[in-house]
């Protein structure tokens, strides 16, 4: 700018105008970018699936400053804010992040979720924006804030459990991996007896492993259509259930034992590795009469008879 100077005589010597020379004045100024932040809020940071008693791993946020890179840009200054519901927030706050960088130091979690039990865990983090005004030397401008949704999904663990519905013997629980069925005792040798089960998948909550396995029957006289077959997808709902039958027969007298068990057992959920269970086993007992020997029919067909000729003669 050029700025011209007179010596105006007006009011003191009177003379006229005298043109005094000018100067050149040069101007400047610095104009800064505000820094700006990509949006974190728009699409929910999915932690994905865990069974219960497990802990979500914490994701952490790409945090971007927007705003042209250059010396003329002021930084991005990011902070931790409230949390609500399940949600937690970790790590450490951004300070002055150039334009065109980005940072991941802070993390968002669910660390106040209950995961004892199944079911969806949500809440959502605040992050709180601002200008840095270290590089122009200004005052920090606060910038929007925004809100980050965040949720998770927590699966029940498959939990088998065999009843009896109907049938022969007598069905016990001992535990939750122990049953035991006895068919009695001064049972007929050839005879069948058949005891009908069920194995469901105890319903725990609306997110839960499915159940697969296999089956096995061993002891001489006891028998099931499912011995070395496998089973999967068995569900939670409630309403699902595999019948089991077993059937003891023999043809000799005595006491037999033998076992029914479900082995091979996994817990599963898609997007989840299986989760081994303990196997199962029903403990198989059944007592056939003693069986008269062939000889001993004999004789006593022998003593029929005779006791029959005594009489006839007697008769007679």
């Amino acid at each position: 700018v050029t700025v011209s100077f007179v010596s105006n005589g007006t009011g003191t010597s009177g003379l006229g105008n005298t043109a005094n020379g000018s100067q050149l004045v040069t101007v400047s100024g610095g104009v800064y970018n505000l820094a700006a932040a990509n949006d974190v809020q728009t699409a929910t940071v999915n932690l994905g699936k865990i069974r219960a008693g497990g802990s979500f791993t914490a994701s952490a946020l790409n945090i971007q400053n927007t705003a042209a890179a250059g010396s003329y840009t002021e930084g991005l200054n990011a902070t931790k804010g409230s949390v609500t519901g399940d949600a937690s927030v970790s790590g450490t706050n951004i300070g002055n992040l150039a334009g065109g960088s980005s940072s991941s130091s802070i993390l968002v979690g669910l660390g106040n979720a209950n995961n004892s039990f199944g079911g969806v865990k949500s809440g959502t983090v605040a992050i709180g924006f601002a200008s840095n005004g270290t590089n122009s030397g200004l005052a920090d401008t606060s910038l929007t804030g925004q809100t980050v949704n965040v949720s998770g999904t927590v699966y029940d663990h498959a939990m088998p459990v065999i009843a009896q519905v109907s049938g022969a013997g007598t069905f016990g629980v001992v535990d939750a991996t122990h049953y035991t069925l006895d068919f009695g005792t001064g049972l007929t040798a050839g005879t069948l007896y058949t005891a009908h089960l069920t194995l469901t998948n105890a319903q725990l909550s609306a997110y839960q492993d499915s159940l697969k396995g296999a089956y096995a029957v061993t002891g001489s006289g006891f028998s099931s259509s499912l011995d070395g077959l496998t089973f999967s997808g068995l569900a939670a709902d409630g309403t699902s259930s595999n019948a089991i039958d077993i059937t003891f027969t023999s043809m000799t007298g005595g006491t037999v034992n033998g076992t029914f068990a479900l082995s091979g057992l996994f817990g599963s959920t898609t997007g989840l590795s299986d989760e081994a269970l303990a196997d199962i086993t029903i403990s198989l007992s059944g007592a056939i009469s003693a069986v008269p020997e062939p000889s001993t029919y004999a004789a006593l067909a022998g003593a029929m008879m005779l006791v029959l000729a005594i009489y006839r003669r007697r008769r007679s």
